[in-house]
């Protein structure tokens, strides 16, 4: 009995050790696979901001929208004036707003970022900026690296 009852814990012991070994051989896989779209993809022919919020907004919102703007002054007046870049901000629940808040599928606070290249818009919603609310010059160094690394 007690050979049996060894047997099977070696079995259940391979079989979860093999099925770690296949998640985390995927998981690097993957990662591989978005770094290298993200090596090879083309620079954006023009990048679009996008801050959405609504008529309501909380604390953190306005904050956003500050540290968006100054970053936005300090970093790249230049691209804004060749229009490299555009930068809006964008109330969702105005009824003028909509068509656009469809189109970035927006629906509550957030920022979007749109590069546009190839003539087709791809667009992201950047959830990291939220963490760095705590830290304008943090923040400000985030968004600057962010863009910087997607224009030609």
């Amino acid at each position: 009995m007690k050979n049996k009852s060894l047997l099977i814990q070696l079995t259940i012991f391979f079989v979860i050790s093999l099925a770690l070994i296949i998640l985390g051989s995927a998981r690097n896989s993957q990662s591989s696979s978005t770094d290298i779209s993200l090596e090879t993809r083309p620079k954006s022919d023009k990048i679009e901001i996008m801050y959405f919020h609504a008529s309501a907004r909380c604390a953190s919102c306005i904050t956003l929208e500050e540290y968006l703007n100054e970053a936005v002054d300090d970093f790249f007046q230049d691209e804004i004036a060749s229009g490299k870049i555009s930068f809006q901000k964008v109330n969702i629940d105005l009824p003028e707003n909509k068509e656009l808040a469809n189109k970035f599928e927006a629906v509550s606070s957030s920022l979007k970022i749109n590069e546009i290249y190839d003539g087709i818009d791809h667009i992201e919603e950047d959830v990291r900026v939220w963490r760095y609310l705590g830290d304008k010059e943090d923040f400000k160094n985030y968004l600057k690296n962010r863009i910087e690394s997607r224009l030609n």
